[in-house]
């Protein structure tokens, strides 16, 4: 996954390259539910796993055209080229499904294997006319918190 500074320069890159060829562009923005919940019952090994885990599955459900991020803490964007909102939707309830039937495995520090079952909320949201990276960014954030309080293991799209 690339870093918060690169999503940044990327995506502005994008936007000018949706404004220019008058094209989709979706922002995904994804958060590990109760993440938290992991790393004080598991451990921070295996708070690890479950990010490495998570960031190989992203990478491996998204075009390679696409951009996956870390953009803090637990929390991970996508740069979903040339996709409106509706098929970054599409694309991120399969991704969900995904990780939900996916339980990460790791050892513990007695040598134990376990598996820690994981969900992931997202927030999805395009490009709209006149949008700067940050409008862009915030809405995605807010579909997620919408996603978040709707209940956690969902997607939620902005208007």
């Amino acid at each position: 996954c690339y870093n918060h500074k690169y999503l940044k320069v990327r995506l502005e890159q994008e936007i000018a390259r949706a404004r220019r060829y008058k094209s989709n562009l979706a922002v995904a923005m994804l958060d590990v539910d109760f993440f938290k919940r992991v790393n004080d019952t598991h451990g921070h090994a295996a708070g690890d796993a479950v990010l490495a885990h998570l960031a190989n599955m992203v990478l491996a459900s998204v075009r390679t055209t696409d951009v996956v991020a870390r953009y803090g803490g637990e929390e991970f964007a996508l740069l979903l080229v040339e996709a409106s909102a509706k098929e970054a939707c599409v694309i991120s309830n399969r991704l969900r499904e995904r990780v939900a039937q996916h339980p990460v495995e790791f050892t513990e520090a007695s040598g134990a294997s376990k598996a820690v079952p994981v969900t992931v909320s997202i927030g999805v949201t395009d490009l709209h006319p006149g949008d700067t990276m940050q409008a862009l960014l915030e809405r995605a954030d807010a579909a997620l918190y919408a996603a978040k309080r709707g209940g956690r293991n969902r997607v939620e799209a902005s208007e």
